[in-house]
């Protein structure tokens, strides 16, 4: 028997609805991309310092509250050592480690830490970042239900599928960290998130060179209008309506360049995103 009418014309309504609870979730969601973006520094920030060998440089300075103080007892027993003798130990004898190998140990330890604390930041961000898969998910039903007839959908389409499987296989790695999916999981689909997110680098980095190109363009035609009108009204006070055309436009090129600084610091998040992805895939 055939499904009557009512319950065809239900359907399409239930879909819809449950895809605008998705959307209501997604908006939510979006408060967390500065949480992701404090943790992100914090992470590159530890991965510079050992990539780039900055810790033997700053360990003499940093040392003293990175390290545990000794406590009283063997404070007491290294004074009375320093009475005995100062090259073995009292308890076992063996020779006590010279300046250069205490500070080698010492920044084997502070490495370790920080290998520790960029491998949480991780976590952490992916937790954050959990159900963002929503996010391309709607880029992609937008393209494919409401794009304009006649756009060009290649390259759109392209950047929405590498982030929605980039976004699920950050999830699956999320979740199997935590403990809700087995270790296999993550061994599994980590490489396939970091060789996603190499691609997604570079299809985010074309997008912002078109969106800078089209905001500089912008800028320039509002500084041009802003330069006539402040030539036609220059040396008398111009009307009301033209006065307020010369504020509009004084606020058009400030919210253009706040843009532009934006897009500044989003191409040194991209460059930082590739040189540390880079390292993470190769």
């Amino acid at each position: 028997m055939s499904p009557s009418p009512s319950s065809r014309s239900r359907a399409p309504t239930l879909r819809v609805d449950a895809f605008l609870r998705l959307m209501v979730l997604r908006r939510i969601l979006l408060l967390n991309d500065g949480r992701d973006k404090v943790l992100k520094v914090l992470q590159y920030s530890a991965k510079a310092v050992l990539y780039l060998g900055l810790l033997e440089r700053i360990l003499p300075r940093f040392a003293p509250l990175l390290l545990p103080r000794p406590s009283a007892r063997s404070s007491k027993a290294l004074l009375r050592q320093e009475g005995n003798d100062l090259t073995t130990s009292s308890a076992t004898g063996a020779p006590l480690p010279t300046p250069a190998a205490a500070a080698a140990a010492t920044a084997a330890d502070l490495r370790a830490r920080l290998d520790r604390l960029i491998s949480h930041m991780s976590l952490s961000r992916k937790v954050v970042r959990l159900f963002h898969v929503l996010e391309p998910l709607q880029a992609l039903r937008d393209l494919l239900y409401a794009a304009p007839r006649g756009a060009p959908l290649l390259l759109p389409l392209l950047s929405a599928t590498v982030g929605l499987a980039n976004d699920v296989s950050d999830d699956l790695v999320c979740w199997s960290k935590l403990g809700v999916l087995p270790p296999e999981v993550a061994r599994t689909f980590t490489p396939w998130s970091d060789r996603l997110w190499f691609a997604s680098i570079f299809i985010d980095a074309r997008d912002l060179a078109l969106d800078r190109a089209e905001t500089l363009a912008k800028l320039r035609a509002a500084r041009a209008a802003l330069a006539t009108a402040g030539a036609v009204t220059k040396g008398k006070a111009p009307p009301a309506a033209e006065a307020a055309e010369v504020e509009a436009l004084r606020a058009r090129v400030a919210g253009l360049q706040a843009r532009v600084r934006l897009q500044r610091i989003s191409g040194l998040k991209l460059t930082a995103d590739l040189i540390f992805c880079t390292a993470d895939v190769f």
